[in-house]
C-alpha cells in the first residue's frame, strides 16, 4: 500500500532534477524536487517500519516520521500542482487558499502526531512514540476533519488548475 509514495517520490524528483539541470533557476522544478523528497522520506520511513524480523533501531520513531507529516506533504504536492508550469500561483488571489491549506495541514499533522492515524491502514504495528495522551480526541477530530480536509485540498487543486487552464494561451496552454 506504500508503493504510491515511492512512485511519487521517483517521478517528482526525477522530473525536478531533469529541469533543474537545464534551467537552474526554475521555481517549479524546485517544487517538484521538494515534493519528491518529502514523499521519499514518507516512503522510506514507512518501509523501515514494515521490516520483517527483529525491529530495526529506532523503528518506532522512524516509522512515526513516515506518518504524521502526511497532511503537510499533501499541501506541498497541492502547491506544486497549483503552481505548474511556472512555479507561481495563477494570481495572488490564491494565496489565502494556500494559507488555509497550510494551516489545516499543520493542524492535521499535530493530530496525526498524537494519534498516528495511518498506521493501521499501512499494516504498521508501531505505537505512537510520544505517549502524550489525547489519542481518543485526536481520533475523533481526524475521523471528521481528515477526510473533509483531503477532499477540500483536492477540490482547491482542481479549481486552480481549471482556472489556470482557462486563462492559459501559447506555451503555458500546451504545457498544461
Amino acid at each position: 500500500q506504500n508503493v504510491h509514495n515511492g512512485l511519487i517520490a521517483a517521478a517528482f524528483t526525477a522530473v525536478g532534477i531533469f529541469v533543474i539541470r537545464r534551467q537552474p533557476d526554475n521555481r517549479e522544478a524546485r517544487l517538484f524536487v521538494a515534493t519528491g523528497v518529502a514523499h521519499a522520506v514518507l516512503f522510506f520511513c514507512r518501509q523501515y517500519g514494515l521490516h520483517d524480523g527483529a525491529p530495526l533501531p529506532a523503528a518506532r520513531w522512524v516509522t512515526w516520521l513516515g506518518v504524521w507529516p502526511l497532511p503537510l506533504v499533501l499541501v506541498l504536492a497541492g502547491v506544486t500542482i497549483m503552481s505548474f508550469p511556472d512555479g507561481r500561483l495563477p494570481s495572488p488571489r490564491w494565496r489565502p487558499a494556500v494559507s488555509a491549506m497550510i494551516a489545516v495541514g499543520a493542524a492535521l499533522s499535530v493530530v496525526s502526531a498524537l494519534w498516528p492515524v495511518e498506521y493501521a491502514d499501512n499494516e504498521l504495528l508501531v505505537l505512537d512514540p510520544l505517549h502524550v495522551g489525547g489519542a481518543g480526541a485526536a481520533e475523533d477530530v481526524w475521523s471528521v476533519a481528515g477526510p473533509a480536509a483531503y477532499l477540500s485540498f483536492q477540490l482547491v487543486w482542481v479549481a486552480c488548475v481549471v482556472v489556470r487552464l482557462r486563462r492559459a494561451w501559447g506555451d503555458e496552454a500546451r504545457q498544461l
